[in-house]
């Protein structure tokens, strides 16, 4: 099975003082990027991708828009806000501890801004069952643990194009 994995480095260690600790994206025992193969959406959604981290955005997009979807990023929250209102996207996959406005923080503005059309999907680390409650009563719909296994995230975007398309 194929893993999208964001797990901390060896500085990260050096910098606990910080909120939020850094991290990177690898794919599970370095798989080429062959042994994922596209699979075209059924339903192909517009996902905005929230994270500040460049090697896990790059990973995610690159296997979104291979699947058919219309990706746009954002690095921060309150871009994402902006984001947000110029994209109008389906989905919002929200990293919990971005910058510049926490998940749970722009989960709330775009609650109040956009209709309940928006699916909110906080994106989470290990160990963060705490923030995940949090996030729940910040609006967020479903949350994706990373890892993120990629039959997974192809079976909830699947599902989710389904109920907003109406099929």
């Amino acid at each position: 099975m194929v893993k999208l994995i964001n797990r901390g480095t060896h500085e990260d260690h050096h910098r606990q003082a910080r909120a939020r600790e850094n991290h990177r994206l690898v794919l599970a025992n370095r798989v080429p990027n062959d042994v994922v193969p596209a699979v075209l959406a059924q339903w192909p959604l517009r996902i905005l991708v929230v994270d500040d981290e460049d090697g896990f955005c790059e990973l995610l997009i690159a296997l979104l828009t291979a699947d058919g979807h219309t990706v746009a990023r954002a690095g921060d929250g309150r871009t994402a806000l902006d984001t947000a209102a110029s994209f109008l996207p389906d989905i919002v996959m929200l990293d919990l501890g971005t910058p510049r406005m926490n998940g749970c923080a722009v989960a709330r503005c775009l609650r109040r801004r956009h209709d309940a059309g928006l699916v909110l999907v906080a994106l989470s680390r290990e160990g963060q069952q705490l923030d995940l409650a949090r996030a729940a009563e910040s609006g967020f719909d479903h949350s994706l643990p990373t890892p993120i296994e990629v039959p997974s995230l192809r079976a909830f975007l699947g599902a989710t194009g389904e109920v907003l398309n109406g099929g």
